[in-house]
């Protein structure tokens, strides 16, 4: 079934994915870190058109791998569905905490837009200055 052109699909591809380690060492050295109750979000503007996600669930934070599995896969879900409420192109990383485990999708998407309505003020004041 194939979808008409005004229909965007929601997915997570590689033009979305952070990879380089570069990518990631500008954010943690850069970006300021906004902690919501399931996930630590830095942000920076993109140098491209795209805006890419980053996601990191630690060996200390969550033992098990199918708890470190979960918790990247609801924050990718998150940035995947909720990624048009960005103000612009950014580039993320998104840091999952323990709580997330406790969480449903709504949730972690919901936290994720609270953190978004943080960073596109943050990132109109550092546009004005």
């Amino acid at each position: 079934m194939a979808l008409s052109a005004s229909i965007k699909r929601a997915t997570f591809g590689a033009e979305s994915r952070l990879r380089r380690g570069k990518d990631f060492d500008r954010l943690f050295s850069e970006a300021q870190s906004l902690v919501g109750r399931t996930m630590v979000l830095r942000a920076l503007p993109a140098a491209g058109f795209v805006s890419r996600c980053g996601v990191i669930a630690s060996k200390r934070t969550f033992r098990r791998s199918v708890d470190r599995n979960r918790a990247k896969r609801l924050l990718r879900e998150a940035f995947r569905l909720d990624r048009d409420k960005l103000p612009c192109a950014c580039d993320l990383v998104l840091i999952a905490r323990a709580r997330i485990l406790d969480a449903k999708i709504a949730d972690v998407r919901e936290d994720f837009c609270g953190l978004v309505q943080k960073v596109s003020k943050s990132l109109k004041r550092g546009a004005q200055a």
